[in-house]
């Protein structure tokens, strides 16, 4: 086991395995399935769109 695979399945409710098989390869995750997998906590909008509606 990986140190690296332990930390990211401790800190995201995940198995050992399932940590392995989603790192295995380069994986580039969107902005939801970061957050499926319990990688990020939130999704904030663009801040453009931000600033445009303050305006």
């Amino acid at each position: 086991m990986d140190q690296q695979e332990e930390i990211l399945a401790r800190h995201t409710g995940r198995g050992v395995l399932d940590i392995r098989r989603g790192i295995e390869r380069d994986s580039i995750f969107t902005a939801e399935q970061a957050r499926t997998y319990n990688l990020i906590d939130d999704i904030y909008p663009s801040r453009k769109r931000v600033t445009a509606a303050v305006a």
